[in-house]
């Protein structure tokens, strides 16, 4: 998508956010998908709150908040040009001339990418321990569909998670090591990372969207 929007490879030199730069003729489609993308994350993130209340749980929807909030932030806080595809916006980060909010997006994006790293390791000790352990996905005596988790199919969730979780870090640790290494196409890596972070959320998405909250705890009882 970003070649015939962009009329240049070049971006893919750089990361993903100067698409939606202040300078960038179509920011506001790319912005427009990033608030898309935060909202659903949120909804996401409100559905595990109630469905569970042990760490793993908490570690989950706090995560996707955080992704959440940081998505949304990032549109507030956009990049004033594109350093990737303008010289000149290099010389102005280099000299430390860009605004503000060029500076803080660079901790709402930072902020995301950590958001999605968590909830992605929180989901694959959740699916090992808490999904593994019965047919309850909110680790006690929340329920599912008739036959909706058989042994087969936790063990494939099990391994879809472990395989996004371990292709999401490799895309982004390549991502890091190509930026500091100064090698092109830090976009592409960064791009393989955002869509797997995207197929991550669609399949956890769609478990959450089968799981019954649990039940209040008793009082007076203890396990």
């Amino acid at each position: 998508m970003a070649y015939p929007l962009t009329g240049s490879t070049a971006v893919f030199g750089g990361f993903l956010s100067e698409l939606a730069a202040d300078d960038q003729p179509h920011r506001f489609l790319f912005r427009g998908c990033e608030v898309v993308s935060g909202m659903c994350v949120l909804v996401l993130a409100l559905r595990a709150r109630v469905l569970g209340r042990h760490f793993w749980w908490g570690m989950l929807w706090t995560a996707l908040a955080a992704f959440s909030l940081c998505t949304l932030l990032d549109v507030i806080f956009t990049m004033d040009c594109a350093p990737t595809l303008s010289a000149e916006c290099r010389a102005l980060e280099r000299s430390g001339a860009v605004s503000l909010k060029h500076r803080i997006h660079t901790l709402t994006s930072s902020g995301a990418q950590a958001g999605i790293n968590i909830s992605l390791f929180a989901a694959l000790f959740l699916s090992r321990v808490t999904l593994a352990r019965s047919g309850a996905a909110a680790g006690t005596t929340g329920t599912v569909g008739p036959g909706a988790w058989t042994p087969a199919r936790r063990k494939r969730l099990r391994l879809v998670v472990f395989l996004l979780t371990l292709g999401q870090t490799l895309a982004l640790a390549v991502c890091l090591i190509m930026y500091a290494a100064r090698i092109p196409g830090v976009g592409v890596a960064q791009a393989v990372a955002v869509l797997l972070a995207s197929i991550w959320f669609l399949v956890f998405g769609r478990v959450l969207a089968q799981v019954d909250p649990a039940p209040a705890p008793v009082t007076g009882t203890t396990r």
